[in-house]
């Protein structure tokens, strides 16, 4: 009997290595990492907000358990997409290596997405409205004069991360607010990143923190070469629609950048992808429709842009009519300095200016000439020179220098 027992405990850990191995696709040896960010469209107004929220957590759920996700090690929600402001909850600190699974200190939808995480062995980033207790001593030790609420709570836009136990490993409170009434900020940006079982050390912010110098910069100067991104961006043409600026970002920096958008079009909300630095990227979509989908891609650790890495990238293209739905801003291209390319040549040089800013184009044009007719339907192209203060939709300023091309249905500015 006691052999019998003996036999059944060795199937028992043997069946559980394997499933733990299964689980677990990279190791540090690994030359990559399986990465999952979901395009995701939360709930409606049209419930109450514990309601909404139990939704939001149960698709999250699905997501993580699905047989999408099996081989993932990391995989990124996005921002604003889970909780409200009228239902925020406590997080633990990094430092405490805390896991909220079955923790009532914590509100139910991260207990159970901490659950989630440890049952099916994933690093988790979620994103969510946190209520933090602020206490004049802990102002006084943050050299922050700001006053503390009436209620005695903070509450921030907060990214939280989970390692595969479900322990809350890196937390990072959102710096630049885009509008978002009643949220507070830290004193000085925070730089957040966290280690993986795999060997990946990441960095995060939030959405348009992208767009400044702190903390997204301050990351780089540090070597950080992986990134993972919560957001819910509002499309602007022609150059900060979601996808262009996460692909841009990781273009310009060599680093992997893993971003998970918000999915609304009707306010113009939507973009995910996964970028493998200069080698471009390896999954994407923007979608005009409503959609819940995890996007899924090997992310090579190696950030030599000469090494044998080759992929076609994974992308949903949609047609200009089934996209028309979808809200795009413009940026004020008015007051740029532009000029019209002529794409009957076959190369150029311009030299173009915005007061003391110059900017050289040189550029070459290939194109099928018996389609480009005075009355065809082909894009045409402007040239573009700015450098100013511009405002985003006077929530924030930013100071610009620009030199840009952008494409246009007709020759009339209006129209780009």
């Amino acid at each position: 009997m006691e052999g019998k027992i003996c036999l059944f405990l060795l199937v028992t850990i043997i069946g559980l290595s394997q499933q733990m191995k299964k689980l677990q696709i990279s190791t540090p040896e690994s030359p990559d990492y399986v990465g999952g960010v979901v395009e995701f469209t939360p709930e409606n107004f049209q419930q109450s907000s514990e309601q909404r929220i139990e939704r939001n957590m149960e698709a999250y759920m699905q997501i993580i358990a699905s047989e999408e996700a099996q081989d993932v090690d990391i995989m990124v929600f996005p921002e604003s997409t889970l909780n409200m402001l009228n239902y925020p909850t406590l997080v633990p600190h990094p430092d405490d290596e805390v896991s909220p699974c079955e923790n009532e200190n914590y509100e139910f939808f991260l207990r159970n997405i901490s659950c989630a995480a440890r049952t099916h062995r994933k690093y988790v980033v979620i994103n969510l409205t946190e209520k933090h207790p602020c206490t004049q001593e802990e102002q006084d030790a943050l050299n922050d004069t700001r006053p503390c609420a009436e209620n005695g709570l903070s509450l921030y836009n907060t990214n939280v991360v989970m390692d595969r136990t479900g322990v809350v490993v890196s937390r990072y409170r959102k710096f630049h607010l885009f509008g978002e009434a009643g949220k507070n900020t830290t004193l000085l940006p925070d730089i957040s990143t966290f280690t993986t079982d795999f060997n990946v050390t990441f960095g995060h912010f939030i959405c348009f923190d992208v767009l400044f110098e702190e903390p997204a910069m301050e990351l780089i100067r540090a070597g950080v070469k992986d990134y993972v991104y919560p957001t819910m961006w509002f499309s602007e043409l022609p150059f900060l629609t979601a996808v262009q600026v996460q692909y841009m970002w990781a273009w310009k920096h060599n680093v992997n950048f893993l971003g998970s958008g918000a999915n609304n079009p009707d306010v113009g909300s939507t973009g995910s992808g996964i970028y493998a630095g200069r080698r471009g990227p390896l999954t994407y979509v923007m979608s005009s429709t409503p959609m819940r989908r995890l996007l899924v891609a090997r992310v090579p650790k190696s950030h030599l842009v000469g090494d044998p890495y080759t992929h076609d990238p994974v992308a949903e293209k949609f047609t200009e009519q089934e996209m028309l739905d979808l809200k795009l801003k413009r940026d004020h291209l008015d007051i740029y300095t532009t000029k019209l390319v002529d794409v009957t040549q076959e190369s150029g040089s311009e030299t173009l200016c915005f007061d003391t800013l110059c900017c050289n184009f040189d550029f070459e044009i290939s194109f099928n000439e018996s389609q480009v007719t005075e009355d065809s339907d082909y894009y045409r192209y402007h040239l573009g020179v700015f450098d100013g203060v511009r405002t985003y939709d006077d929530v924030a300023t930013g100071g610009v220098l620009s030199c840009g091309i952008f494409a246009c249905p007709t020759d009339d500015l209006e129209s780009c």
